[in-house]
């Protein structure tokens, strides 16, 4: 496989884009994003999820 003139035939360019392919997929981990070591709790604190349901009722009081 000679590229140094800048061309090549088909079956060596497969072989030069499945070998930069299988390059960047091995540097994936997981293909996930990495999860932060010390994820912090500030992005869920103060949701209206957090709170129990039953304090987002509003009850009718008796007067």
């Amino acid at each position: 496989m000679d590229v140094a003139d800048g061309q090549l035939d088909d079956e060596a360019a497969v072989a030069v884009i499945t070998a930069a392919v299988m390059e960047i997929l091995s540097k994936r981990k997981s293909g996930q994003n990495p999860v932060p070591q010390d994820p912090s709790g500030w992005r869920f604190s103060g949701r209206w999820w957090n709170e129990p349901i039953t304090l987002g009722r509003s009850r009718p009081t008796l007067r």
